[in-house]
């Protein structure tokens, strides 16, 4: 009796180990899952973004720093595609031209945080626009400027002077990729630098609709806002 009693508390302790371990083994994997959100902070504003955006982020960690997020997204639904950042298509010849990519940065209090007009005035302080007085107008309704290097193409909407700047490929004939700066807020459109701003840049397909993609970056980025 006592050998078939010894027997069966054993049976049982090897039993409650197995569970014991399972569960262990149940709770470790659950909480190894990636987190579907991440939290980031930016010049006192918090951001809740859906896990495969963000590639990028600098946090200056004191007030009035210089604070930077940089994620990829694909157009036309906006979602995450940081898993181009990582594994780069060697076959693409471009993937802001063959994928709809769209790289979208959130700077603040950075000096770069300029709007149209102020983009403009600093071509012309270091002489870098060649037909300051004499733009192209082209097809889209655009004033095109031919700077040193990149082409700045202004449209003037609401008394607000829009600037996408396009920069050529290696042959210099055809624009590789094309990036414009907007405030987050949309009530800082009149100002003349901001103090947050949105980044875009993508494939020239992209200039046509330029603003509109713009509109629909913004809403996405503060849907994610917190505080």
């Amino acid at each position: 009796m006592s050998n078939i009693f010894q027997k069966l508390t054993c049976r049982k302790w090897v039993l409650a180990c197995l569970v014991l371990l399972l569960a262990g083994a149940a709770f470790k994997s659950f909480y190894d899952q990636p987190s579907p959100f991440e939290d980031y902070r930016l010049n006192g504003k918090c951001f809740r973004i859906p896990a495969g955006y963000v590639v990028t982020y600098i946090a200056s960690n004191k007030p009035g720093g210089e604070d930077y997020l940089g994620m990829i997204s694909k157009w036309p639904d906006l979602s995450p595609n940081s898993y181009q950042f990582y594994h780069p298509d060697p076959t693409s010849h471009g993937p802001f031209e063959d994928r709809g990519v769209i790289t979208i940065s959130i700077f603040s209090n950075s000096p770069g945080n300029v709007s149209g007009q102020a983009l403009l005035d600093r071509n012309v302080e270091i002489g870098g626009i060649k037909n300051l007085n004499n733009p192209v107008k082209d097809k889209l309704g655009f004033n095109e400027y031919y700077g040193i290097i990149n082409t700045l193409y202004e449209k003037e909407i609401n008394n607000i002077k829009k600037v996408v700047s396009c920069s050529p490929t290696l042959n210099g004939h055809l624009k590789s990729t094309c990036e414009y700066k907007f405030p987050l807020f949309v009530q800082d459109e009149n100002k003349y630098l901001y103090e947050d701003m949105i980044d875009i840049e993508t494939g020239p397909q992209h200039l046509k609709d330029m603003f509109e993609v713009g509109e629909a970056v913004r809403a996405k980025v503060l849907s994610w806002m917190r505080c």
